[in-house]
């Protein structure tokens, strides 16, 4: 909570990084892990570090930071598929910017079918939207309230494409200071989501990435 006093504690421990990160954040039931990471040239290089297997096999969200953080966070990009992880890292971003702007973001995939038309694949186009934008207004409003006096400005922003790119072209428009993904658990989570969207942003963009997945 943004002016709200932080008390510190020291506890070195002996093992395995990863795991004793995730065993002490788990003991201590904490709200957030907080992670230091060197840019890398290429997504790959961020597979099989120590932040990377905190997001993979770890409960909590995890904020990996890239740079000295100069004050409060006051604007995040969020992207969204209207899963709980997404739904958990809406929240979770909701948070960390209290009072500022959460911009939601959600890639919409035109489907691909030889036997479809462009009017059937616009009717599919619309009812994704439809279904992505109930569920958004469900959530969101539920938040607001929740949050009160702290809750940010919430916008959603749906545009066709792959969420990679439209992330990047929203970047320098909007001016983030954090970028939000869920991850969809630990199956496959390196290789479908850090591998994808986490890794290459955090190998490529000046940006805060927080990383969260929904508890069971």
């Amino acid at each position: 909570m943004q002016g709200s006093r932080v008390e510190s504690k020291i506890t070195i421990v002996r093992g395995l990084d990863f795991r004793e990160i995730i065993t002490s954040a788990d003991k201590s039931n904490v709200d957030l892990v907080l992670l230091g990471i060197h840019r890398h040239e290429h997504p790959l290089l961020f597979r099989g570090t120590t932040a990377e297997r905190v997001i993979r096999f770890g409960h909590r969200p995890v904020l990996v930071v890239k740079d000295v953080v100069a004050g409060a966070y006051r604007r995040a990009i969020v992207a969204a598929d209207a899963s709980s992880h997404s739904d958990a890292a809406i929240e979770a971003a909701a948070q960390l910017v209290a009072g500022g702007e959460v911009h939601i973001v959600h890639a919409l995939h035109r489907p691909v079918n030889a036997f479809l038309g462009r009017h059937s694949e616009d009717q599919l186009m619309r009812g994704q939207v439809e279904i992505v934008s109930s569920h958004l207004t469900s959530i969101l409003a539920a938040l607001t309230s929740r949050l009160g006096a702290s809750a940010p400005r919430f916008t959603v922003v749906q545009k066709e494409g792959e969420i990679r790119p439209v992330i990047r072209e929203l970047v320098p428009v909007l001016n983030p200071d954090i970028i939000g993904v869920g991850t969809h658990g630990r199956t496959g989570i390196a290789h479908a989501i850090i591998g994808t969207i986490a890794a290459d942003l955090l190998a490529s963009d000046p940006v805060d990435v927080l990383a969260t997945k929904a508890f069971p």
